[in-house]
């Protein structure tokens, strides 16, 4: 089984099954959250995307604009972890802020801020993005684990947080422009030392 980068740190972390909300999920074959819920993990979430994609029949896939909801359709607790990938010139920091974080107990966080953009001169993805988030999440006590995780040609495009009180637990885990292949590697290595699926 191959589990996408991003939800290897929530398996790693909670050791557990979790509740999980993916934001921009694409079609089934892109979404980071998809084997969750396929693979015997006994996860349940949601996935959202303001465009209709084929595969998603019989899963909890909602057709919606993420900046444009009031997330009254996901229960208390329903999203442990968080992935947010929406496209847009400061779009991901909108959805960050219109979700009920406390309400839906999220504990761990990835979004991407698409920071190396701004150097490639597509936008100020660092003013309108990556800031921004980083300003919120710590006013609210959050903590960035994996600081402009980096893709396989060394841009920075994400962030990786978690809450202040499983920070103690996980910040021995603390990189910066790591390789998301290398993180990848290192959680999975941790996470299949002790599995919850054994």
């Amino acid at each position: 089984m191959k589990i996408l980068t991003q939800v290897i740190l929530p398996l790693y972390i909670f050791n557990r099954p979790f509740s999980f909300l993916d934001i921009g999920c694409s079609n089934p074959s892109e979404s980071c959250c998809y084997l969750l819920i396929t693979e015997n993990l006994n996860c349940e979430g949601h996935f959202v995307d303001i465009n209709h994609f084929d595969g998603w029949d019989g899963l909890n896939f909602h057709q919606i604009d993420a900046t444009k909801t009031n997330w009254d359709f996901i229960a208390d607790g329903g999203a442990e972890f968080l992935q947010i990938d929406v496209e847009g010139l400061g779009k991901r920091f909108e959805v960050l802020k219109s979700i009920p974080l406390g309400r839906l107990d999220t504990k761990i966080i990835s979004i991407e801020h698409d920071g190396y953009r701004t150097k490639q001169e597509e936008g100020d993805f660092d003013s309108t993005e990556r800031n921004p988030q980083r300003e919120y999440l710590n006013r609210w006590g959050w903590h960035l684990l994996f600081k402009d995780v980096t893709d396989q040609h060394g841009n920075d495009y994400e962030d990786w947080w978690v809450r202040d009180d499983i920070w103690e637990d996980c910040k021995h885990l603390y990189s910066e422009n790591e390789r998301n292949v290398e993180i990848y590697n290192k959680l999975s290595n941790l996470w299949n030392e002790n599995t919850y699926q054994r």
